[in-house]
């Protein structure tokens, strides 16, 4: 059998597998020098039953470093991760000399606000006094937390029973919605148009610099404002996407016909490929792939030795209408037997 993992322009994996009957297969494989975009991963074995989950598609966000102003009056823990994290451009200033620069990705303000609201995506930890956020009306004295959405971009993979908080500000959403949050007050709020996030705590009020959950949540952050997201996976069928009117593309770059139902955008995808939807500035990408291995399991009857054992237990794993057929005609044969020998009438 042979295996290759290519990119969209690039072939990154080949090799060779010679594999016993009913044996598998499992390993990994560096892809540390792809830039990014789609991938391919495909197989050429004989014998081979059913081609459709032959091949395998996905795509991993392209590489690029992120240009960030952090503007804090001293942070340790967040400017460290900034800095050893390669994926971003770091620049910093203090509230005094803070002025948004053209050339910026995100802006992350550590206990402080510009008075009007940036054009680039935020991220602002503790609630400063400004109109664009929500006011902060009183102190929650260590929140218990009660709500925390593992499915938003910004939480996936962040463990959600590791931090505690010792004081959070009491806010009114306004546009915002809640991500995370306790009884008396929300802890993590984000908005989507534009995109901006919250924290109600400050970073020193709490353990979470100190936790693993900080530095996934920071590159969610990062990704969720500026990069592309990993494709969603979905087996071949329906597919259904919470984007409303999105324009689907099949790989080649083919408009396919979708549907609007409730809300969300709904298009057939029965063989497995690489899909993308797009609305307004929104671009998701679906991985459409055949990865169910029961339903591969008919790739064993190609095998000689797996078709003997097969054919040995077939007489086992028939409908219940061939064992009345078979008992019936068994019981016109004895019948018949004891018709010619004079037994019956």
């Amino acid at each position: 059998m042979r295996l290759s993992v290519k990119g969209a322009d690039q072939e990154i994996i080949t090799r060779s597998v010679r594999l016993l009957s009913d044996a598998r297969f499992r390993d990994v494989f560096d892809l540390s020098n792809f830039r990014g975009g789609s991938i391919r991963a495909s197989i050429r074995a004989t014998n081979d039953a059913l081609a459709v989950d032959d091949v395998a598609f996905a795509y991993f966000p392209i590489r690029r470093k992120i240009k960030t102003l952090l503007v804090s009056r001293g942070n340790p823990y967040l400017e460290t991760f900034l800095k050893l994290d390669p994926s971003v451009e770091l620049f910093t200033s203090n509230a005094q000399n803070y002025r948004e620069p053209p050339d910026v990705d995100a802006l992350i303000f550590d206990r402080f606000a510009p008075q009007t609201p940036p054009s680039k995506p935020a991220l602002v930890l503790g609630v400063p006094r400004v109109s664009w956020l929500p006011a902060p009306r009183g102190i929650v004295r260590r929140p218990a937390m009660t709500l925390w959405s593992a499915s938003h971009p910004i939480l996936q993979h962040v463990p959600d029973g590791e931090l505690s908080i010792d004081s959070a500000a009491r806010i009114d959403l306004q546009n915002f919605s809640v991500v995370a949050g306790s009884k008396e007050t929300p802890l993590i709020v984000v908005s989507d148009k534009p995109r901006q996030v919250l924290l109600t705590f400050d970073l020193n009020s709490s353990n979470f610099p100190l936790k693993s959950g900080f530095p996934i949540f920071m590159e969610n952050v990062l990704a969720w404002f500026n990069r592309e997201q990993v494709a969603l996976n979905h087996s071949p069928g329906i597919v259904e996407l919470a984007l409303p009117d999105a324009q689907v593309r099949d790989g080649d770059g083919q408009i396919i016909r979708s549907d609007r139902q409730l809300g969300k955008t709904v298009f057939s995808a029965n063989e497995p490929g690489l899909y993308s939807a797009a609305q307004d500035d929104k671009l998701v990408h679906i991985a459409v792939n055949l990865a169910n291995p029961d339903l591969s399991d008919i790739n064993r009857s190609a095998f000689a030795s797996t078709a003997t054992t097969a054919g040995g237990n077939a007489w086992f794993h028939r409908e219940l209408w061939f064992y009345m057929l078979l008992s019936a005609v068994g019981l016109l044969g004895i019948e018949w037997f004891t018709y010619q020998r004079g037994f019956t009438l």
